[in-house]
């Protein structure tokens, strides 16, 4: 799974995030760390301290099935 830079046209990972350590060891990335161990625990410069929400699932293998009830 990458965390990275992907090919625009054909969604491919070109280049895993530098910042983003993968430490899980099968390169799945379920566990990590900064590279950079001051910015632990959201100590990172510039980060928004109230981001939004976003509706982005990332899935390094198998597949996630969404039922939304509506009214």
């Amino acid at each position: 799974m990458g965390l990275g830079t992907y090919n625009p046209d054909k969604g491919d990972l070109i280049a895993q995030n530098q910042d983003i350590i993968c430490t899980d060891g099968r390169n799945f990335c379920r566990t990590m760390r900064w590279k950079d161990a001051s910015w632990d625990n959201g100590n990172v410069t510039g980060m928004n301290e109230d981001p939004p929400q976003k509706d982005t699932i990332v899935v390094p293998t198998g597949f996630v099935y969404l039922h939304y009830f509506c009214s």
